[in-house]
């Protein structure tokens, strides 16, 4: 099984450092904070398939930088391709 590319990839690298936030309306709120600061949004807040309300943004260097909800079994689902 061959993996497929994600997005393009941003000019600082490929990692995401991540952190675990206490909501999945944290996730929101914290989003919304950082980009109306005037930080990037890489990618807005949604349900990941694994179940967690995720987002990423940049940082000054643009790194990225993911915010994660605790996990919800109600929230996960099969990708389609």
């Amino acid at each position: 099984m061959a993996a497929r590319k994600w997005g393009a990839v941003p000019a600082h690298g490929r990692s995401v450092i991540g952190f675990a936030l206490p909501s999945s309306t944290a996730v929101e709120q914290l989003h919304a904070e950082l980009t109306a600061a005037g930080y990037g949004s890489r990618l807005a807040p949604h349900d990941a398939f694994w179940g967690g309300r995720y987002a990423i943004v940049l940082d000054p260097d643009l790194n990225q930088v993911g915010l994660m909800g605790p996990i919800d079994p109600k929230r996960s689902f099969t990708p389609t391709v």
